[in-house]
C-alpha cells in the first residue's frame, strides 16, 4: 500500500451550483471547473470544551467536541472571460454567490449584480492523492488588484458547512456488489465519488453511500466489479475549462467618465454571510447562514499630478465619484468593474525619488440599494 507525499502542483478545483442549500452536486461540465492562479485552500477545524468534573488532578481528563462550525475556503483564480458574449466566464457560480445574481442576455452579456440572498455551492479540491468536497459554501469576500503587469486576478473566499474527502486506498478483497472493502475506510466519507483503478464509471465516478469504520467496508450507490488490491482513490472528471486569461495591461480606468492612468486599483468586496453556528442540528453541523452587510473598499495610488489638488476637497464634501474599470481584448473578453457612488478619503501624500505620489481610499456605497458594484462581461 503506497503512503505518498501529496505534490503541490497536483491541484484541481470545480465550483458547482446547488439546488438545495448543503446538498452536494458532483461537477459535470466544463463551466464547473476552475483554474486556480495559485493554491486553493479547504479547512474545517473542530473545536472543543474541556470537562467541568472534579478530580484530584491538574490535568484535563477528558473534553467533548462541540458541534462543527463553518469551514473556510479561497480559490484564486484569474479574470477569463468565455470568448463569447452572453456565455458566463470561469468561476461564474462563485462570482455570483459573492454577488447575489447572475443575469445572462443571451448573444449580448453576463451581468453580476448585487442582492440580499447569495446562493450556494459545493467546491470540490483535489490535493494530490485526495479529493476534498464542502457542501453549503458561499463566497463572502472578493479581492481585484491592478496593476500594469501579469494577469487580472480575483481572490474569492468564503465558509461552507460540512467537509467530506476520498483520499486513495486498495480494496482488500474483489468486489461484486455495492458493499467493497478497503484496507482503510478513514480515508473516505459518505458522499464523496471514487474511481477502482481505470473504471471511472464513464466520466461520472462511483458515489460512496455510507461507510462502516469499523469493519471498513464502503457501501456504494451501485454495484462495483474490481479485483483486490485495485486502487481506490477520490475522483473528479477530466474537463477544459472555459476562456482565456485577461491580463491587466489592457486595462482602462475611468473617474466620473474621465480616463485616469493610475499606477494601481485595488477592490475588496466584503460580503459576509452569518453562519448559524448556535443551532443544534441532527447533522452535527451548521445548517444555515443569513446574508450579512457588505462592505466594498477601494486604494488607489497614482502619481500626483496638478489636478489631483481637487481630491483633497472632494473628499471633505462627501462628494461621489463614479469608478469603472475595463479589461478589453473584443467582444466576448471584456470585464468591466462598475462602483457608481464611490466615497474617497483625503488622500495621503508619499515621495519616491524622482516623484510624488498620492494613495486614495475609498468606499462604494450604494444609491437605492444593492447597487454599490456590479461586475459585467460582455
Amino acid at each position: 500500500m503506497s503512503n505518498t507525499v501529496a505534490r503541490a502542483i497536483v491541484q484541481d478545483c470545480f465550483v458547482v451550483p446547488e439546488v438545495t442549500k448543503g446538498t452536494a452536486v458532483f461537477p459535470t461540465l466544463a463551466a464547473h471547473r476552475v483554474v486556480t492562479a495559485g493554491t486553493a485552500d479547504i479547512n474545517q477545524q473542530a473545536s472543543f470544551s474541556d470537562s467541568e468534573e472534579i478530580a484530584n488532578s491538574l490535568d484535563v481528563l477528558e473534553r467533548f467536541q462541540d458541534q462543527m462550525g463553518a469551514g473556510t475556503w479561497s480559490v484564486p483564480m484569474y479574470l477569463r472571460p468565455s470568448g463569447t458574449a452572453g456565455t458566463a466566464p470561469m468561476g461564474n457560480t462563485l462570482i455570483e454567490s459573492l454577488m447575489g445574481v447572475e443575469t445572462v442576455d443571451s448573444g449580448t452579456s453576463v451581468t453580476y449584480e448585487q442582492a440580499t440572498t447569495k446562493p450556494s455551492f459545493t467546491l470540490w479540491i483535489k490535493k494530490s492523492h485526495t479529493v476534498f468536497f464542502a457542501s453549503g459554501a458561499c463566497a463572502e469576500a472578493g479581492k481585484l488588484n491592478f496593476t500594469n503587469k501579469g494577469g487580472s486576478k480575483f481572490e474569492i473566499s468564503g465558509g461552507f458547512m460540512q467537509m467530506g474527502w476520498a483520499g486513495t486506498d486498495v480494496l482488500a478483497s474483489a468486489a461484486s456488489t455495492v458493499a467493497v472493502t478497503v484496507t482503510n475506510a478513514k480515508l473516505f466519507t459518505a458522499g464523496a465519488y471514487v474511481a477502482f483503478g481505470a473504471d471511472n464509471n464513464t466520466g461520472a465516478g462511483y458515489q460512496i453511500a455510507s461507510i462502516n469504520y469499523t469493519t471498513n467496508v464502503l457501501t456504494m450507490g451501485e454495484a462495483i466489479t474490481a479485483d483486490s488490491g485495485a486502487v481506490v482513490a477520490g475522483y473528479l472528471p477530466t474537463l477544459t475549462a472555459v476562456g482565456t486569461v485577461l491580463e491587466n495591461k489592457n486595462l482602462a480606468i475611468t473617474f466620473d467618465g474621465v480616463a485616469k492612468n493610475l499606477k494601481s486599483l485595488s477592490v475588496d468586496i466584503n460580503s459576509p454571510v452569518a453562519w448559524q453556528t448556535d443551532e443544534i442540528t441532527t447533522t452535527g453541523y451548521v445548517t444555515e447562514y443569513i446574508e450579512d452587510r457588505r462592505n466594498i473598499k477601494l486604494s488607489v495610488d497614482v502619481l500626483f499630478r496638478e489636478q489631483d489638488m481637487s481630491y483633497f476637497y472632494d473628499a471633505t464634501q462627501n462628494t461621489k465619484v463614479s469608478v469603472i474599470a475595463v479589461n478589453s481584448v473584443g467582444a466576448g473578453n471584456i470585464c468591466t468593474i462598475n462602483l457608481p457612488y464611490c466615497e474617497l478619503e483625503v488622500p495621503s501624500v508619499s515621495t519616491s525619488m524622482p516623484t510624488v505620489s498620492l494613495s486614495i481610499a475609498g468606499m462604494a456605497l450604494g444609491s437605492a440599494g444593492e447597487d454599490s458594484a456590479t461586475i459585467v462581461f460582455t
